[in-house]
This record gives C-alpha cells, sequence and structure tokens, in this order.
C-alpha cells in the first residue's frame, strides 16, 4: 500500500480526508527513498508485488507514481477508498497546537479519533 504522511509537513496540519497535494517536501523525500527500497531484491520489489491498492487522495496517487517512476509501468494496482487516509474530524485542517488549544490533553494516539468508529466497521 502506498500511502503517505497524514502531515503537512510544511505546517504540520492533520490532514486525513483533505485532499491535497503532495509536498515538495513530500516528493524530494520519496525521490530520495524511492532508489534504496524500490528495485529488485529491495523491499519494493515489483516481481513481488501481485497487487497495490492506493488511497483517492492525489497525495498517495504521486506518492505511489513517484515510487515506481524507474520502472517500465507501475505494478498492478487499484485506487480504493478503503484505503483512505483517517478522517480526523473536527481537527482536520488544524496543526497540533491549535488542537491541544482547544484541549491541551490532546494526543493524536489516545484522543480525537472522530474516525474509530469507521475503522471498527472496516
Amino acid at each position: 500500500m502506498a500511502k503517505p504522511s497524514g502531515l503537512k509537513m510544511d505546517d504540520m496540519q492533520v490532514t486525513g480526508r483533505t485532499d491535497i497535494p503532495l509536498t515538495e517536501h513530500g516528493v524530494g523525500a520519496i525521490k530520495k527513498l524511492a532508489p534504496e527500497i524500490v528495485g529488485p531484491g529491495k523491499l519494493l520489489d515489483a516481481e513481488n508485488l501481485c497487487h497495490v491498492w492506493v488511497s483517492p487522495r492525489q497525495r498517495a496517487h504521486k506518492t505511489f507514481e513517484l515510487l515506481f517512476e524507474s520502472l517500465d509501468e507501475l505494478p498492478p494496482h487499484k485506487v480504493c477508498e478503503d484505503v483512505r487516509e483517517w478522517d480526523y474530524g473536527n481537527y482536520e485542517g488544524l496543526t497540533s497546537e491549535e488542537i491541544k488549544d482547544k484541549d491541551k490533553h490532546w494526543s493524536i494516539w489516545k484522543d480525537g479519533w472522530d474516525f474509530l468508529l469507521e475503522l471498527v466497521q472496516v
């Protein structure tokens, strides 16, 4: 599954369902990482990939394309809503600092999981 981070690295906003492009930082990070992990005998060996599911968010598409741009063709893949990014609910688009202004004890790992019910249903 090719899935980028749910954070916009330039301003650290929580972005799950918001369909934003991959940042320049993200593009650079993927381009630097891809040669190390994609190719014969590496972590992502196209010969060993039967199928890849990609989130419908444009940043996920771009991540997938950049990872495999050195290949003649992309591995078999399908855009699938079931692997979309988390929905951060009312915290979507806010920075961690803005969220903590609303709830000083908030942590993404224990709070703010409006999407948890959705995960249980999947």
